[in-house]
């Protein structure tokens, strides 16, 4: 009898997701490194899209079109996006600032607060 190996590629890709969400659970957790590089990609990339998405928005704004296919032209959808990019753009800039204006007592201030 020949051992049926149809049903490892699902279970193998099964097992590989769950993995990674344990690796992104366990990273979630704890002080986060503040890497300024990724933070300034990330403002940067979050305003290219909504320069890019912001004629679209001007669009849906006239038309009100809310068929299922044409959900990137939807106020509500590009609304919702406006108010993310938005809410990102601000909080990786505060952080970014914040980051720069730190003084040395600030940190030493936490860890000795923090220390038993």
């Amino acid at each position: 009898m020949q051992p049926d190996f149809s049903k490892i590629g699902p279970l193998l890709f099964a097992a590989l997701v769950v993995f990674a969400v344990y690796r992104r659970f366990r990273r979630s957790f704890g002080r986060q490194p503040l890497r300024p590089g990724r933070m300034s990609v990330r403002i940067a990339l979050l305003a290219v899209v909504g320069c890019a998405l912001l004629p679209m928005a001007m669009r849906s704004a006239q038309y009100q079109n809310f068929a299922p296919a044409s959900m990137v032209t939807s106020p509500l959808t590009v609304g919702i996006f406006f108010v993310l990019a938005g809410y990102y753009l601000w909080y990786y800039g505060w952080v970014l600032w914040k980051s720069k204006h730190l003084k040395a007592e600030d940190i030493e201030g936490e860890s000795l607060a923090a220390a038993p």
